[in-house]
């Protein structure tokens, strides 16, 4: 076997990790591949001016016996020449028998850093999915859809035996599944010792509620809630504006019908107050908007996905029962008129552009202004002045009022509450922002299979 001197590779000098390929000059600028395992001699990798300096050409001929031979030569005999080289250097062989220590000490951290939420026998990619909020959504969206297409259209008879009222007939799948759900959830908090999920839940979150408020913005709460106030009634009237120039497209020959029109004017207007309520909040109280203001919490890279889907489950119970109860104390007379809502859900002629632009308010910018505005303003500006144990109905009841349907009032109070409720213990105002979308979605989406979920919701 020909010296690997004849080759211009010194192996005594080169020391690297396992794996690690070396490329180095040989004659004429061409370049050669050494590689070779060194890791079981626990010889670091060294600087790579270190090799240039003793990788040195001897002549052409060398290029011949590049890459064959050196890789032998490397394999055969510069193993223990390295050794002895990192021995004389004073580096240390790594101990072997170090290894399972590291490996538990490794785990040990893995298992102190896993959420306390999280048993151990669950995925890491489910633990750690706050990372990917796109895989989030996508696994939520099958729950959901199943929820929408399935236990929300099977329904059960109760036994006479159980039929308190008239109206008490029927037991909903998606009144079922909303228990289970509420059911394993104080089932897991309890198992994982997460402490209970209704006695402490005000007391826990009045110490550390999801926003950081300065004090000084208080006097500027009383005058951002009059300007909204204002800026809502006056959206009102600019939606009568849009009506009047749509009126006058029409006249000139733009095809809009009845129902097509009326779904203008409700989107224009919607988004007259959308776009004037986010002005105010920004410039009465800036910073208001995250990442700089903190009014409110709002994290895409969060476990967001099961409070969410859970939190869908769990309202359509809540709402059920507010439901029934509404029925029983309300007199029938009082849902027997027609909403606007209701016309923008069931537009005459089942004109589906209509439902299409009516859509659009209820189910993308209505969800995310509202939560802004009931759990990201009204919520922490209610606590300047109230314990969070009031605030929480009172901003629920305002909620509800704002949406102008007596017949809506108890459940969409109850619906208020437990959104946020919700808030407050997620900590992140997108929760409710994806519940919020997901319900009224429901609402347009069970017209078209079929479904009445409006009542009075």
């Amino acid at each position: 076997m020909r010296s690997a001197a004849r080759t211009g590779f010194d192996a005594t000098a080169v020391e690297t990790g396992t794996g690690q390929r070396v490329e180095e000059r040989l004659e004429g600028g061409f370049m050669v591949a050494a590689t070779f395992v060194a890791a079981p001699l626990g010889v670091p990798a060294i600087d790579r001016s270190r090799v240039d300096a003793l990788c040195t050409p001897r002549g052409a001929p060398a290029f011949r016996l590049a890459l064959p031979r050196v890789r032998s030569q490397l394999l055969w005999r510069s193993v223990p020449t390295i050794a002895r080289a990192a021995a004389a250097q004073g580096v240390p062989p790594r101990d072997e028998s170090s290894e399972p220590a590291d490996a538990a000490v490794e785990q040990d951290e893995q298992e102190r850093s896993r959420p306390k939420w999280a048993p151990k026998w669950m995925p890491d990619w489910l633990v750690y999915v706050k990372d990917r909020p796109w895989l989030q959504l996508a696994l939520i969206m099958p729950l959901y859809v199943v929820h929408l297409l399935v236990f929300s259209k099977v329904s059960f008879p109760l036994p006479k035996r159980l039929i308190l009222h008239e109206k008490m007939t029927q037991l909903g799948m998606d009144s079922i599944t909303g228990f289970i759900v509420l059911f394993i959830t104080a089932l897991w908090r309890k198992t994982m010792k997460l402490g209970s999920m209704c006695p402490n839940l005000l007391a826990a979150d009045q110490n550390n509620p999801p926003w950081k408020i300065p004090r000084e913005q208080k006097r500027k709460i009383v005058s951002t809630t009059v300007i909204l106030t204002v800026a809502y009634i006056f959206s009102g009237y600019g939606a009568l504006v849009w009506e009047q120039l749509l009126l006058a497209l029409s006249a000139i020959g733009l095809p809009l019908t009845v129902p097509t029109l009326r779904a203008w004017k409700v989107l224009l207007g919607h988004l007259m107050w959308v776009y004037m309520g986010c002005k105010i909040l920004d410039q009465q109280l800036k910073p208001f908007f995250p990442p700089e203001g903190q009014w409110l919490r709002l994290e895409f890279k969060e476990n967001w996905g099961w409070w969410a889907i859970g939190g869908y489950y769990v309202s359509a119970l809540l709402f059920n029962i507010a439901d029934l109860v509404n029925q029983l104390v309300l007199p029938p007379s009082i849902f027997n008129g027609e909403t606007v809502v209701s016309k923008l859900i069931n537009p005459e002629n089942r004109d589906m552009l209509a439902m299409a632009i009516g859509s659009i308010g209820p189910c993308v910018t209505a969800p995310v202004f509202e939560e802004v505005l009931y759990r990201g303003f009204l919520l922490p500006a209610l606590v300047f002045y109230l314990p969070l144990w009031a605030s929480l109905p009172i901003s629920s009841v305002l909620f509800a009022a704002h949406h102008l349907n007596p017949g809506g009032m108890i459940p969409l109070t109850v619906l208020g509450l437990a959104w946020a409720i919700l808030y407050t213990r997620s900590r992140n105002v997108l929760v409710t922002i994806i519940i919020h979308a997901m319900w009224n979605s429901r609402v347009f989406l069970g017209s078209l299979i079929g479904l009445d979920f409006l009542r009075h919701g």
